[in-house]
């Protein structure tokens, strides 16, 4: 609560445009970020048209997951300054946020063109080259953020998690205790030193480093979801499935709070739907239409010695086993790539296609065989002679198309 008198605050509100804002700016460095906020929905009201009010008031709704009303008012901002690279960094940050990684690219290279030495330009191009798994050009982006300004939190942060995900453990660590030194509230820089306590065998300073974040205000859905996930892990590790779940429960929300509106725009299923909708199918299946599948073609010299599919659920010991087995000489195996996901579209669409697949023939059988070992091959390995292993957990899915054929 704001501690100044509500006479205060209202001769505040009242003050023409320069101090108004000025007053948003002594908010801001005091750390008092709702009066700011408060401020500026204030002077956006009374006509403001500064960049930074624009710029704040975007942030906040983009923070609650509001991506809409953050793009409109980024958007009403730059038809009045459209050349400001703070609103077009943080509209191409509120892209990326959305998944539409491309978009924010082209959005940072446009500030960059103009003004290379802006460090949240980099960091922001750094993120989405991340996304769009480009991850060494992403590091360089990173590093120059840095190299323009040495104490900026969300590139330090971001510069740990890449060094986590490198195994480089010492590094990720320095970085992210440097991003804390600048925010303590830095999310990934959080994520990363919990991530690093999980592997040592530390979950409950993990647990607790997770909760302090959680419970403190400022994080955006996606940051709730990858932090609440990981405290998840914790929890579990610390014999508590109950709370674990529940934290997972809590995470899943918050990320599909983003992505859920995405994908049902896109006209996208999402697995859980899919699994349900292939369920119900097969409950009114006739059982005699999956008992038979079309004989495969003779044996030739390229045919695997035998064909195994590793399926089962995240987690469950599928790459250990797949690691064991692939141990022995005459085993090769591929570990999750979307062999049979990519083929299983046009089957799986609705009940007339997986009647299709139900009443496939011979001749069509062995295209799709044959499509099947053209990826694997795609893939660099040779699986001719030897014990083939299709290792993707979550294939299970796609057990009827494997079914009708091998």
């Amino acid at each position: 609560m704001d501690p100044r008198s509500g006479d205060d605050m209202r001769s505040e509100l009242a003050d023409p445009g320069p101090v108004r804002l000025a007053a948003v700016h002594a908010a801001l460095g005091a750390g008092e970020v709702d009066r700011a906020i408060a401020l500026a929905e204030a002077a956006l009201q009374a006509g403001g048209r500064d960049p930074l009010v624009f710029n704040l008031l975007a942030h906040r709704r983009q923070v609650e997951g509001r991506y809409g009303e953050a793009m409109g008012l980024l958007e009403t901002g730059l038809r009045f300054a459209p050349d400001d690279a703070f609103l077009l960094c943080a509209l191409a940050g509120c892209l990326s946020q959305q998944g539409r990684d491309v978009e924010a690219l082209r959005l940072y290279n446009q500030v960059l063109a103009s003004a290379p030495l802006h460090a949240q330009a980099h960091h922001g191009r750094g993120l989405a080259l991340d996304a769009l798994d480009e991850a060494e050009p992403a590091r360089s982006a990173y590093l120059r953020a840095v190299e323009l300004a040495p104490e900026y939190p969300d590139a330090l942060g971001a510069l740990a998690n890449h060094a986590l995900r490198r195994g480089e453990l010492d590094q990720a660590r320095s970085y992210a205790g440097r991003a804390l030194a600048a925010d303590f509230d830095e999310p990934a820089a959080t994520l990363v030193l919990a991530s690093i306590e999980l592997k040592r065998g530390e979950p409950s300073t993990a647990a607790d480093r997770l909760e302090r974040r959680l419970s403190r205000p400022g994080l955006s859905a996606l940051h709730q979801g990858a932090l609440g996930s990981l405290y998840a892990d914790a929890l579990d590790r610390l014999d508590r499935p109950e709370a674990a779940m529940q934290a997972h429960a809590r995470a899943n929300a918050a990320i599909w709070a983003v992505h859920g509106p995405q994908l049902a725009a896109a006209g996208v299923e999402p697995g859980v739907d899919l699994c349900r909708r292939l369920q119900a199918s097969f409950a009114r299946a006739d059982p005699a239409d999956w008992h038979a599948a079309p004989a495969p073609a003779g044996s030739t010299s390229d045919a695997p010695a035998g064909h195994v599919f590793l399926v089962g659920f995240v987690r469950s010991g599928t790459t250990l086993l797949e690691q064991v087995l692939a141990s022995h000489p005459q085993v090769v195996a591929l570990e999750e790539q979307p062999l049979l996901r990519g083929m299983a579209k046009p089957w799986f669409g609705d009940d007339a296609a997986l009647h299709g697949l139900a009443t496939l023939d011979e001749v069509q059988a062995e295209v799709l065989r044959t499509d099947y070992w053209r990826r694997v091959r795609a893939y660099g390995v040779e699986p001719a002679g030897r014990i083939f292993i299709d290792k993707n957990p979550l294939d299970g899915v796609w057990l009827p198309l494997v079914a009708k054929l091998f």
